[in-house]
């Protein structure tokens, strides 16, 4: 387990104690737990009961009983600041090139792609490539686009979204 994960696992959220560690300090000590030793509910993404209000009930039954479930495929985080948490994190890694691997895709041209995302770069060369971005993705940016996400979500709703047409 990468420490990240093992501080994560084990550290409180919003003034909640994860079960058996008296502090963060402590569960970074505690290098014996793993995520398998932590008691979680678990959440199934697959179930196809799971739409509308009860999708809604079943989330806010989980976060009732704490910020992290257990689903088949990965952990779930249902806090806003443990998310929070993990997107700022430098020690937390997108798992696309996983994810790939699980569907048989190791080699070849959409593999290249996947490799070459800037989620699944790291270090320096994400960083530099985020910078060049940036600006893009601001509130601000977001914005400006929100007319013409509006007018093509409107069109594909309607059954009238053509493909070839969209900017």
């Amino acid at each position: 387990m990468t420490p990240i994960l093992a501080e994560v696992v084990a550290a409180p959220v919003d003034g909640e104690r994860a079960r058996g560690c008296a502090s963060v300090d402590a569960a970074r000590r505690d290098t014996s737990r793993r995520r398998t030793d932590v008691e979680l509910p678990t959440f199934d993404l697959s179930d196809q009961r799971l739409t509308g209000e009860t999708y809604h009930r079943q989330l806010r039954s989980l976060r009732e009983q704490g910020w992290l479930a257990r689903s088949p495929l990965a952990l779930v985080v249902l806090d806003r600041a443990a998310g929070d948490f993990f997107l700022r994190s430098r020690g937390a890694t997108f798992p696309g090139r996983e994810l790939a691997g699980l569907f048989g895709i190791t080699s070849g041209p959409l593999y290249d792609h996947i490799d070459a995302n800037i989620l699944n770069l790291s270090d320096e060369h994400h960083r530099r490539l985020r910078s060049l971005v940036s600006r893009a993705f601001t509130p601000i940016a977001a914005d400006r686009w929100r007319p013409t996400m509006r007018e093509l979500l409107g069109q594909l709703w309607d059954g009238r979204g053509e493909p070839d047409r969209w900017p």
